[in-house]
């Protein structure tokens, strides 16, 4: 052989070695997960072109045919390839599994093995329902087997399993997977002689209504003894009708030509349903026994298409029913359970209240159960009840309401003794009612009775094995005995961190990190809080991969505190860690908003983005990092304030994307007449998918999820433009420090980029005027019309926060006049800035802000022209838009309760204003005022001003936008404001 012939067959075999490597890599007991079908079919070519260049070494040959077969055996386990692909598999591995064949003879012991493991992968009966989470089998496909083969079918099939399961273990698969296969060796060594029935209990639920009917009627038509099956499979009909005809017909030949001497035999019991109905059954069952077997996969891997894929089945089961029972009530209650759960999987606020909707459904259902039930379960209403008070415990929001449940839940705990099966669903409810209210009403001592309450709840979903038991579901907690710890005050007790197995659920990491968060709490130990980061990065890789909707937000924020933490302790500056982990929260958080149906449902889900922004935001500018803070703080802001707004442009995003149906679904479902909502509404009863599942698709089709997806938020380049294009001086962001921290005025100015001013007044310590106004408003909205004390003092806080307000501000406009007026001379053209107060700074006056003395002309609003935004980018927005005619789009302010204060007072007639001089006290013609704003720069081409902002309507020019003036007399108060409570928009 020349040294090219050698190098060719040394070549062969090595891209043989490499084609069967690939092909292990497809094998799910060697890891494969989620193959794209595309992989199977490059298996398959490239081994089928192999095969036929080996002609001239019979032993590789037959080591790639039996790779080839495995290949077509995989590709149809599947559900892809064909009949033919089916031939040519059994024949290539029966073949190399015979040492009599040609074949067969040139196999070596390890390939033999490998056939064995594809020949039964292509032979069993047993196989996974297609779509289905969890593995669950598929009993229709059994049923189908099962029928034509007969005992003896069933029997030749019992003796080769034994044989290929013998081969199987001796291959290099892991113990799991070794288990599975002695367990299917297990389930056909049940069966002896013609008794079939054992093997079809093994695949079925457990005390299914159905499953004692179906067994009994495969018993009788393998039984041998007259009945439905005394026929044999081959001339059985197809349909169930067709069985019914011919036993009727029998019967009848049998009376009209009875045995003349034969003693009349008793008659044959008849089967409950002909053999037609086998399969109807079967099929009926297999989306029950999905959802109740593969639910708890669906939440582990927090996956809403499996959740929806489990909806559809029980669906079906409604739209071609099998006989019997009705199944409508239990599919019912099973949809309406998994809609109740939707959450686990990442569904919206739409998702699961679609299933608060329905939850009479579930309790209905199991009130009035009658069927068989699985051993030593009894009272299945408990679970009906149960459910529906934990739905409601987590919805509650106020004292009252919680009261009244923890004492429904006290009264239903009463009621289920211990020992009951589903005795850890009441503790679970009632744990949760105690915890929630003493989390409301600041009561400890609660907190402490219901943990324990909870926990045992927890540990009896986790040891039960009966299907739905984390239908709740599971809250994500620390260890108990941590968490206990801790509310006693006691020192973390010796819990020794287990680290969760590799391939342990993304809820099951988290909980982990939870309990190493807590521990850490309670000890300040920099190792415990090394290892708090490393299950959390677990956590975020999960997140990255889309496996962990539900915690995802929580989780990464939690990454970003505990970076936060070690940054402090290491006083590494350089560290910004936890400025990338915080921002990846609030992306998965905006999405999470994006997804949701509505403004109301978006700002449910947003509620806590805007004050993680400011937050983060912080801790940008303690680093220096101005533009990572702007951008934190945008897109924090941008959750609350544009997420409706950005749904409305979603049809016309996905046209441009060339997803035109889905542009033409979005617009149908919010038509007039539609739900209002991208979603299933119109269904009636309970929804077979879940609502947001349209939202979801085209939000996906649009990369919500991405970094800087929908939501953009602008760069300091673009909103330093912007305020240039508007004619202002700067724009600055207020930002309200944390305790003792001081807050910071964040400036964007054109050709000065970005700066920064420490404002310890900002800080949490320095803020008294702003929370006095808060709790005097609170006073005075509940106090009586004609109560002077409450009036008084309200407007008492307003001038000492007025005044606070210029404390505050001084600083920053002597610093803008600084860099923007270097001459001092501001008579000819006044400092002109746009302020975006964050958090509760948006209540501030700050156009009123005054100086020492109280008088008009210490007023900052006499000489700075200042104008407010809800955010750069909304300012960026409202710039673009072109000027308005002021008599074009007149504003009409209604008091219709009249009890707005100070209505009366500062409502005037608009018209064509006078302006006056910036700085003087004159009035405009139609203004009553005498403190108005300088006008701010038009676009005309004198440039002259038009008027004050007080006597102008919105937008009359590029910098008026920005996006209102604000009034130039005394400030509102926070309208009828919760618990004191008042947050900018």
């Amino acid at each position: 052989m020349s040294d090219q012939e050698g190098d060719g067959v040394q070549g062969l075999r090595t891209w043989s070695a490499e084609a069967a490597e690939r092909v292990r890599g497809l094998i799910p007991a060697m890891g494969a997960r989620a193959v794209p079908p595309e992989a199977y079919d490059r298996s398959v070519d490239e081994l089928d072109q192999l095969v036929r260049l080996l002609d001239h070494d019979p032993v590789l040959r037959g080591a790639v045919s039996v790779w080839l077969g495995g290949a077509l055996a995989l590709r149809l386990s599947v559900g892809a390839g064909g009949g033919a692909d089916r031939e040519r598999a059994e024949r290539l591995l029966r073949d190399a599994r015979d040492r009599r064949t040609a074949l067969g003879a040139m196999v070596g012991a390890e390939e033999r093995r490998w056939a064995a493991l594809f020949l039964l992968t292509l032979l069993t009966p047993v196989r996974s329902q297609p779509g289905a989470p969890g593995g669950v089998p598929d009993l229709a496909a059994f049923v189908d087997w099962l029928t034509p083969s007969g005992p003896d079918g069933v029997m030749t099939f019992a003796t080769e399993i034994h044989e290929l399961t013998d081969d199987i273990a001796e291959l290099p698969l892991p113990p799991e997977f070794l288990a599975e296969y002695r367990r299917t060796r297990e389930l056909f060594s049940a069966s002896t002689g013609a008794d079939c029935t054992q093997i079809l209990a093994n695949v079925m639920p457990a005390g299914d209504p159905f499953a004692d009917v179906l067994r009994q009627t495969v018993g009788r038509l393998f039984g041998g003894d007259g009945g439905a099956g005394a026929e044999g499979p081959e001339t059985a009909p197809a349909d169930g009708a067709g069985g019914e005809r011919e036993t009727r017909a029998a019967r009848v030949e049998e009376r009209e030509v009875p045995p003349a001497a034969a003693p009349t035999p008793a008659p044959q019991p008849e089967p409950p349903f002909a053999l037609g109905d086998i399969r109807r059954i079967a099929a009926a069952l297999d989306p029950v026994n999905a959802t109740t077997h593969g639910f708890d996969d669906a939440l582990r891997n927090g996956d809403p298409q499996a959740l929806n894929e489990l909806l559809r089945k029980l669906r079906s089961v409604q739209d071609e029913p099998p006989p019997g029972p009705d199944p409508t009530p239990g599919i019912e209650a099973l949809k309406a359970l998994l809609l109740n759960v939707s959450a686990g999987v990442g569904g919206t606020v739409q998702d699961q209240s679609a299933g608060r909707a329905h939850l009479d459904a579930i309790t209905r259902y199991f009130e009035n159960y009658d069927g068989p039930l699985p051993p030593g379960f009894r009272d299945p209403a408990v679970l009906g009840r149960a459910q529906e008070l934990y739905a409601k415990v987590l919805d509650a929001e106020d004292a009252m309401a919680l009261r009244g449940l923890a004492e429904d839940a006290a009264e239903l705990a009463r009621t289920v003794p211990e020992g009951h099966p589903l005795r850890f669903v009441v503790e679970l409810t009632l744990g949760a009612a105690l915890t929630r209210l003493g989390g409301v009403i600041g009561d400890l001592e609660l907190i402490r009775r219901g943990t324990p309450v909870l926990g045992q709840g927890m540990s009896g979903a986790r040891a039960t094995d009966f299907p739905f038991a984390e239908a709740a579901p599971l809250p994500t907690g620390p260890d108990f005995a941590l968490l206990r710890a801790a509310l006693a005050g006691r020192t973390a007790p010796g819990v020794a961190h287990v680290p969760p197995p590799p391939d342990a659920s993304a809820d099951e990491v988290y909980s982990a990190a939870l309990s190493v968060g807590l521990q850490y709490a309670l000890t300040r130990d920099p190792a415990v809080l090394d290892t708090l980061i490393g299950e959390l990065e677990r956590v975020r890789d999960a997140v990255r991969e889309g496996k962990a909707p539900r915690i995802a937000t929580e989780a990464l924020w939690q990454l970003a505190e505990a970076y936060r933490e070690r940054r402090v302790r290491d006083q590494d500056v350089q560290d910004i860690r936890a400025l990338g982990a915080a921002e990846e929260a609030l992306t998965a958080l905006a999405a999470d908003v994006l997804l949701q149906a509505g403004a109301e449902h978006g700002l449910l889900t947003a509620r806590s983005g805007a004050n993680r922004g400011v937050q983060a935001a912080l801790w940008a500018a303690s680093q220096g990092r101005l533009h990572e803070a702007v951008a934190v703080l945008e897109l924090g802001r941008a959750l609350v304030l544009h997420a409706a707004s950005t749904s409305f442009a979603v049809p016309e995003l996905l046209d441009a994307d060339g997803h035109h149906e889905l542009a033409a679904a979005w617009r149908e479902a919010v038509a007039p007449g539609a739900d209002g909502a991208p979603g299933n509404g119109r269904e009636q009863g309970v929804p077979s998918e879940l609502p947001s599942t349209l939202r979801r698709r085209a939000l996906e089709a649009l990369g919500y999820r991405e970094r800087g997806g929908l939501l953009g938020t602008p760069t300091p380049a673009d909103l330093a433009d912007g305020v240039a294009a508007s004619g202002a001086d700067a724009l600055v962001y207020l930002v309200p420090g944390e305790h003792a921290e001081a807050g910071v005025a964040i400036i964007v100015a054109p050709e000065r980029g970005v700066a920064m001013k420490v404002l310890p007044l900002l800080s949490g310590a320095e803020n008294g005027p702003m929370e006095r106004y808060l709790d005097a408003t609170a006073l005075r909205d509940a106090a009586a019309p004609d109560d002077t004390a409450a009036a008084r003092g309200w407007e008492e806080s307003l001038v000492a926060l007025c005044d606070w307000a210029h404390e505050v501000l001084a600083p920053v406009v002597t610093a803008l006049e600084e860099a923007l007026r270097p001459g001092g001379d501001r008579a000819k053209e006044p400092l002109r800035v746009v302020l975006v107060p964050c958090g509760r700074l948006g209540i501030v006056p700050w156009h009123a802000a005054r100086g020492p003395g109280g008088t008009s002309t210490a007023y900052l609003c006499r000489t700075t022209v200042f104008s407010y935004a809800a955010s750069g980018s909304q300012f960026l927005r409202t710039v673009r838009r072109a000027p308005r005619d002021p008599a074009a789009t007149p504003v009409l302010l209604a008091d219709p309760t009249l009890d707005l204060t100070y209505a009366r007072s500062r409502s005037w007639p608009c018209g064509t204003p006078s302006t006056p001089r910036p700085g003087s006290a004159e009035g405009c013609s139609r203004c009553p005022r005498t403190n108005c704003f300088p006008a701010p720069r038009t676009r005309s081409s004198d440039s002259s001003p038009t008027g004050p902002p007080c006597c102008t309507s919105p937008r009359t020019d590029r910098w008026a936008s920005g996006p209102r003036s604000p009034p130039c007399t005394s400030p509102p108060s926070p309208k009828r404001t919760a618990r004191g409570r008042a947050t900018s928009p």
